[in-house]
């Protein structure tokens, strides 16, 4: 679903999700560069079971690219996830204190 969302929008899609239900992924367009400026780049869905919901969330933080999104683009879209990389760090630290452990030095 984020794929489609992604390469139809041409931004940036996060699919949050609980623990239950499996992992939250952001996904970027398989085959273009992302756009110099663009208002509102980044997509917020959450899954609720049986239904998504819009969710607006502040900069700064953003889950990991999707797995299938690494194996799968091209060369052109490769510079998608380089823009967000810092917001990938930022979620894992997040939820590595909201599972209780420590941040790595």
């Amino acid at each position: 679903m984020g794929h489609i969302v992604a390469n139809y929008y041409n931004r940036c899609v996060v699919l949050l999700k609980n623990h239950e239900i499996g992992t939250s992924e952001s996904f970027f367009p398989l085959r273009r560069v992302p756009p110099e400026k663009q208002k509102n780049a980044i997509m917020c869905l959450g899954l609720i079971p049986n239904h998504f919901v819009l969710i607006f969330l502040k900069d700064g933080c953003l889950p990991p690219s999707s797995t299938e999104w690494k194996n799968h683009k091209n060369d052109e879209a490769m510079t998608w996830e380089d823009e967000y990389l810092d917001q990938h760090y930022r979620f894992r630290d997040l939820m590595i204190i909201e599972k209780g452990e420590k941040l790595p030095q």
